[in-house]
């Protein structure tokens, strides 16, 4: 293995012992490499910091991050590439890969074959964490393939990539043949299968370890994931933007935060939020010079937690993840209503194979529904009757029978919808 890749891997698996007093030593040093980096060479910052008066020694650590305002993946869009990308860098040298698009138009992210590296050691220290071997053989379900790493020509974790975008037929024959020690995929899609293979009773895939991503995973979906693959289930938070952010350990009681790449701020009401309460997740990595992101909203929503893990890392603890702020429904008696809750209680109604709500509202919400086999009229009125109790009696639910809901190419998939803005 090159000795350069390794000596970084070995220093960043060293780093999760390490005190937290380190650990903040560590992420302060590299934040202000950052911040010094991409007010000089990248346009967009060097306006936004002018625009409120800030300069990099303003940025002496993390907690100053509040002076800088926060961009939005629409910000990103509006401005050109080259405003966001270092000017030291050539767009020519660069590879372009698209965020999932889960809340509208994908946002075009430009990397090197150096951030990618630096993105992968902290996969990497994930990954080992929880017990993938040097020599296992990984199975990516994905959109588009993930970057391909000089080790894989040596056998070492050389990826298996099945397209997101294949037949279920086609994804269960490619996994049957593979027989893969670790399945890599969103909750979503691994439900999917599982489900298929438990219905077709398919044996002879059975990973040992499936590594969750991209969707939302709840304690049902887990607990069928690891019955159906007999496997044990870890489950990881990233973005295409900024690389690995947060991952559980085996001790399972939350998601260990890469603080020493990642700078996570959990925000609302221009605020940071006390341990136990929900907030915007705002990232600002300090792994990518291509395309600096700082103050980064990722238009997600978490709960920190102060506590630590059994397992003894001391790196930051995110408690859970309960979706995208666009994915919040609204009562009409203004309450916030997390995607997990409504999923959880609708998830256990008879008769829906799959379902897709949409608030157009406050007090109108369509519901699009793939019967089951079983299906009978009472379960839409059950379905109706559930959303009523979550949201308020007022609320009108139109059902939809549908023989299926589409996947849009390039998106996560997405249960509920919300057209309504809610802030945080």
């Amino acid at each position: 293995m090159n000795p350069i890749f390794l000596t970084k891997l070995l220093a960043l698996r060293h780093n999760q012992w390490l005190s937290p007093e380190k650990l903040v030593e560590i992420q302060t040093h590299k934040l202000q490499k950052i911040i010094n980096y991409s007010y000089k060479n990248v346009k967009y910052y060097r306006q936004l910091f002018d625009s409120v008066g800030i300069k990099p020694r303003d940025i002496q650590n993390a907690s100053d991050l509040m002076l800088i305002p926060i961009s939005s993946r629409k910000t990103f869009q509006k401005q050109s590439p080259a405003d966001m990308i270092s000017k030291l860098i050539s767009m020519t040298k660069c590879k372009k890969v698209t965020t999932a698009g889960s809340s509208g138009k994908p946002l075009t992210v430009f990397l090197q074959q150096e951030d990618f590296n630096r993105f992968g050691l902290t996969w990497a220290r994930a990954s080992l964490a929880n017990g993938q071997r040097l020599f296992d053989k990984p199975v990516y379900i994905k959109f588009q393939p993930p970057p391909r790493f000089w080790f894989e020509r040596l056998g070492i974790w050389k990826k298996n990539i099945i397209s997101l975008m294949d037949d279920i037929d086609r994804k269960i024959k490619q996994l049957v043949q593979l027989r893969p020690q670790i399945i890599r995929g969103n909750a979503f899609e691994l439900a999917t299968l599982a489900h298929y293979i438990k219905k077709h009773d398919i044996k002879g895939i059975s990973p040992g370890r499936i590594f969750s991503m991209g969707s939302l995973l709840d304690a049902k979906t887990r607990q069928l994931l690891e019955e159906v693959f007999h496997a044990e289930v870890f489950d990881f938070y990233a973005a295409t933007e900024v690389g690995c952010i947060g991952w559980e350990c085996p001790c399972h009681q939350g998601y260990h935060l890469n603080s020493d790449a990642v700078i996570v701020e959990f925000i609302r009401d221009n605020k940071i939020v006390a341990p136990g309460e929900m907030g915007r997740i705002i990232c600002t990595s300090l792994d990518n010079y291509t395309m600096p992101f700082i103050r980064y909203d990722l238009g997600d929503i978490g709960i920190p937690d102060e506590k630590s893990c059994n397992c003894g890392r001391s790196l930051p603890m995110m408690k859970s993840i309960l979706g995208r702020a666009d994915d919040f429904f609204v009562t009409p008696a203004g309450k916030i209503i997390s995607p997990s809750v409504i999923v959880n209680i609708v998830k256990n109604i008879n008769g829906i194979q799959q379902f897709r709500l949409i608030q157009e509202r406050t007090d109108l919400i369509n519901a699009l529904l793939v019967p089951s086999e079983n299906y009978k009229e009472k379960n839409s009125a059950d379905l109706r009757k559930t959303i009523k109790t979550i949201m308020g009696n007022s609320v009108t639910v139109k059902i939809e029978l549908k023989g299926d809901i589409p996947q849009e190419e390039n998106r996560k998939i997405r249960s509920l919808i919300s057209n309504i803005k809610v802030e945080f």
